[in-house]
């Protein structure tokens, strides 16, 4: 995070938000979805289902908003 906000996961410009990222929010600059897996800090390519934390179900989509 910097001073103007979340960075977006997808084109890496500042978005403005500080705190929490609610399911509605998405880039104003590219329009992705930021409360996404691919947005997410457990986000990793190389561990099982893409994530470090422990999930019973994968998510299909990453970079769709989700829980």
């Amino acid at each position: 995070m910097t001073e103007e906000g979340l960075l977006c996961w997808n084109c890496g410009k500042p978005t403005g938000i500080v705190g929490r990222v609610t399911r509605m929010d998405s880039c104003v600059y590219c329009m992705a979805d930021l409360r996404c897996c691919r947005g997410c800090r457990h986000f990793d390519p190389n561990s099982h289902l893409q994530c470090r934390e422990h999930i019973s179900t994968p998510v299909k989509d990453k970079e769709k908003n989700n829980f």
